[in-house]
């Protein structure tokens, strides 16, 4: 539901905590994130992917240093941010 959707996006903003990922809020159901550099967004592309998370990089869209985020459900998102905040250079 649209609810649950907006809740989750709200937890996984309040609890991704890493210091390479900025956060983008939309009014979607997705987030944006945002890197310093294109080649740390590559990585982390790569990085979720080895970790049986799908996001998409956004560097065809002209957004090299973003990558978009699907929210999921709960146990989805939960999963994610502990990958996300793992996540180092």
């Amino acid at each position: 539901s649209i609810k649950n959707n907006q809740n989750n996006k709200k937890y996984t903003n309040n609890n991704l905590n890493n210091s390479l990922i900025k956060t983008i809020d939309t009014t979607a159901n997705f987030i944006l994130l945002e890197f310093s550099h294109e080649k740390i967004a590559n990585k982390f592309v790569k990085f979720l992917y080895r970790n049986k998370i799908t996001v998409r990089h956004l560097a065809s869209y002209h957004l090299p240093k973003h990558v978009r985020m699907t929210i999921g459900n709960l146990n989805e998102m939960k999963k994610t941010i502990k990958v996300c905040n793992s996540f180092n250079v």
